[in-house]
């Protein structure tokens, strides 16, 4: 215990500790609760769902769009664990503000390594949407030249970047407080220079990934339609390409729509326009603005299985896998399910509605098990007395 104390002691005294204050904070509401947790629960099931899938797929044959949804996934998956889970111990299960964060250099970790999973995972988007515009536009070239090492490499250097730009805060730039639901993050109230310049950063950065992805993926959406045109006047087959083009595209725009009010709303704060608003309204904003960002990592998993067929037939059979036996699948076709192909081979119906029956699916299984189990049980009951 004495280590413990010398340790954060030694933390919080060192240039590491750029502490600003705790803001006020009202006490949260249920449906604040509710929103919190049902998120946390979503992200981690899909993007576990998201990363059993590609991790079987890339079993069989692996290509780059599956390797990048694996790390995105992961990313993702790390950062609603670093996101939301102490903002739900904090505030929603009775345990004190201050026990929670006895350090400061606890709010410093979590404000670290969220903020460094969100930009990684940005970062990630971009390379997703980068690989596919060289993918279209110059196929050749694509598989002679664009290698999976080639796809790590750049994967190191976002993740390089992205860590030492979040170490900023902690050596001394800006200056850290703890936000609406126990959010650890810079404090973009205050005008010292530092903190501005950062902000400033922060927002030019966000700005140019947003419209960076927005102009590659208009790019890749006017290839993509003009080749499938003249392939469809010509008699032959669309491109095979345009089914991960269309899963990279849907997460890029999905990302345009979770960070540009982030961008936003810091801009309004730095040029002091939100000092005229009402705090609760200044409050619930900042609130739903970064929830929105982390939501971004929640829902791309989802957006996989919605718009790829293959996907959501994938996605069907790992849920469905617990009650194969009920379902009456074997091994092998649930295994041949992540092939290459698979699903076209599996002539299975390609409709968006199948995503939707999961939960319905769950549920008429278990019953049948228990059916099944209740008939079994009432045959050896009958068989042993009539003995």
């Amino acid at each position: 215990m004495a280590q413990i104390s010398w340790l954060s002691n030694y933390l919080n005294n060192s240039r590491l500790s750029n502490w600003s204050s705790v803001k006020d904070q009202n006490p949260p509401t249920i449906y604040q609760v509710v929103i919190l947790i049902t998120l946390e629960i979503a992200g981690i099931a899909g993007n576990t769902l998201a990363i059993v899938m590609t991790v079987k797929m890339l079993r069989y044959k692996g290509n780059l769009p599956q390797v990048l949804i694996l790390y995105l996934s992961l990313a993702d998956l790390l950062t609603v664990l670093c996101s939301y889970t102490p903002s739900i111990i904090a505030q929603f299960i009775l345990i004190p503000h201050s026990f929670f964060y006895p350090s400061h250099w606890l709010c410093q970790f979590q404000a670290f390594t969220m903020m460094t999973l969100l930009y990684y995972s940005s970062g990630m988007i971009v390379i997703m949407s980068i690989e596919r515009l060289l993918a279209i536009k110059m196929p050749v070239w694509y598989k002679v030249n664009f290698k999976r090492k080639t796809v790590y490499i750049f994967m190191a250097i976002t993740l390089i970047c992205c860590v030492m730009f979040n170490l900023l805060p902690l050596f001394g730039v800006c200056q850290l407080s703890i936000h609406f639901n126990s959010t650890c993050f810079w404090d973009w109230d205050l005008t010292n220079p530092g903190t501005k310049l950062y902000s400033y950063t922060v927002v030019f950065l966000s700005i140019i990934l947003v419209v960076a992805i927005f102009i590659i993926n208009i790019i890749t959406i006017t290839i993509v339609k003009r080749k499938n045109k003249i392939a469809d006047s010509q008699g032959r087959r669309p491109i095979t390409e345009s089914r991960a083009t269309g899963v990279l595209v849907s997460t890029g725009f999905l990302f345009i729509i979770s960070w540009l009010p982030f961008s936003v709303v810091i801009l309004l704060h730095q040029t002091g326009n939100t000092k005229s608003m009402d705090p609760q309204q200044v409050e619930l904003m900042d609130y739903v603005t970064f929830r929105l960002t982390c939501l971004n990592c929640c829902i791309n998993c989802f957006v996989y299985g919605l718009i790829n067929n293959e996907h959501r037939h994938r996605y069907l059979m790992l849920i469905k896998r617990p009650f194969r036996t009920c379902n009456n699948i074997t091994t092998e076709e649930y295994e041949s399910a992540f092939k290459p192909n698979a699903y076209k081979q599996s002539g299975q119906l390609s409709t968006r509605v199948q995503m939707f029956q999961a939960t319905a699916i769950v549920l008429a299984t278990s019953h049948t098990c228990i059916d099944k189990a209740a008939n079994k049980y009432r045959h050896n009951k009958i068989y042993s007395t009539s003995e």
